[in-house]
Parts: structure tokens; C-alpha cells; sequence
């Protein structure tokens, strides 16, 4: 199958906003824990390190 102009940028913008995601997530899996970052996303916490609070 052949990727039109179309298709490849559509696929390049959803790996780039994946990709984005990457440190926020990281740094809240490492301050918070697996557990707690996947658990209640409305419970007041802190932003964390200022690399996340940038992302966010």
C-alpha cells in the first residue's frame, strides 16, 4: 500500500504528539508511581519537576 502526502503526514503528526507526551508522563510515573498516575486523574497533585509543568 502506498501512503499518500495525506496518510504520511497524518501518521508523522500522531508519532510527533505521542512522542510529546513521553516526559510529562515519565516524570509523573517516577514522583508518583505507576499506580497513582494511572488511578483518580482529578486528584490535586503537584506539577512536579519544571520540565512537566512546562509539557503540561
Amino acid at each position: 500500500m502506498k501512503l499518500t502526502p495525506e496518510l504520511y503526514y497524518l501518521v508523522l503528526v500522531a508519532i510527533v504528539t505521542i512522542l510529546m507526551w513521553i516526559p510529562y508522563m515519565s516524570a509523573r510515573i517516577l514522583t508518583r508511581g505507576a499506580g497513582r498516575t494511572l488511578a483518580d486523574p482529578s486528584a490535586p497533585v503537584g506539577l512536579g519537576a519544571a520540565g512537566a509543568a512546562r509539557a503540561r
